[in-house]
């Protein structure tokens, strides 16, 4: 139909809960008049990768460094996977030198985070400006160490205005796994986290739990440590065991049936930061939750400092 905008899809590869949340701001207010803008989210190697297969993305958008895995390893995976695919990386801090061997192997370019509009803007026009046979012969000019580059200093006119959000877009922004045995429960957790604003993904077996979070990635994990075919207590080791060289945990918390059964040094020891106990008291899990929340937020601030 004539006059009907495009699908352009975009995957972005970002490690740090605070950057996604930044992304999704960032690409909440860019517009086009010819594009109907489609999202994926990936937070690690193994997710990018099977992202990059299943929803192949128009344009990519690659931290350079992730936790799992080199940035510069994926692209050069997602290159062999389509030759003529539209990458841009993501950088933080000056990292030169990598970013040209980004640009050597096949990127568009780079970003510096925190994200801009514009920078969303001048990526996406690239993409529609640059011919597919042309991407892949696209290099990034040296950079002279002793001449101030954008990637050692962003001007003030370039630094995004802070965002102000609210604890609801950092409730709904959160993946949640809810894993609970108990039916009765898991309704109540359920209600709670509505009220919050949160969503979460529903399992009722260790089995089941493990298997999910082995494909995917969650900010917070609710786990009822008396989960059939395998226990909390053995779901949130083997997790911290994966997770050992992220910089960024998931925040496992425990579920107990009775007062009597918390035990803090069983959850210390299986790397769990908090615990509700049953009957749930909605008020204290609220309250608990939007600390998590107030937490999270001093964060982004700190991104913004200096």
């Amino acid at each position: 139909m004539p006059g009907t905008p495009k699908v352009l899809k975009l995957l972005v590869v970002e490690d740090n809960p605070a950057y996604i949340f930044l992304v999704k701001e960032t690409l909440g207010q860019f517009k086009s008049e010819n594009y109907e803008i489609k999202k994926e989210y990936a937070m690690n190697g193994a997710e990018a990768l099977e992202k990059f297969k299943q929803f192949d993305p128009d344009v990519t958008f690659l931290d350079i460094n992730l936790p799992d895995s080199s940035g510069l390893d994926l692209l050069k995976a997602f290159l062999e996977m389509r030759e003529n695919a539209f990458i841009t990386m993501l950088t933080s801090e000056a990292q030169a030198s990598t970013v040209q061997q980004a640009c050597a192997h096949g990127a568009q370019g780079y970003i510096l985070k925190p994200f801009t509009v514009s920078k969303i803007k001048e990526a996406l026009a690239k993409f529609h400006d640059t011919p597919k046979t042309d991407r892949k012969k696209l290099t990034m000019p040296k950079v002279n160490p002793a001449v101030k580059t954008d990637l050692q200093a962003v001007s003030e006119k370039e630094k995004p205005k802070k965002p102000v959000p609210t604890l609801h877009e950092v409730f709904s922004s959160w993946r949640i796994l809810l894993a609970d045995g108990d039916l009765g429960r898991q309704a109540r957790v359920l209600e709670a986290l509505q009220t919050l604003g949160c969503k979460a993904r529903v399992v009722s077996s260790g089995a089941h739990a493990w298997d999910v979070l082995q494909s995917e990635h969650f900010d917070i994990v609710l786990i009822d440590v008396n989960l059939p075919e395998i226990d909390g207590y053995q779901i949130a080791n083997q997790l911290r065991l994966t997770e050992d060289k992220k910089p960024i945990k998931t925040h496992i918390i425990a579920l107990y049936a009775n007062q009597a059964q918390v035990n803090h040094k069983r959850m210390q020891f299986s790397g769990m930061a908090d615990c509700f106990v049953s009957p749930l008291n909605v008020q204290k899990f609220r309250d608990t939750f939007k600390a998590y929340a107030k937490k999270f937020l001093a964060s982004l601030e700190q991104m913004y400092v200096n």
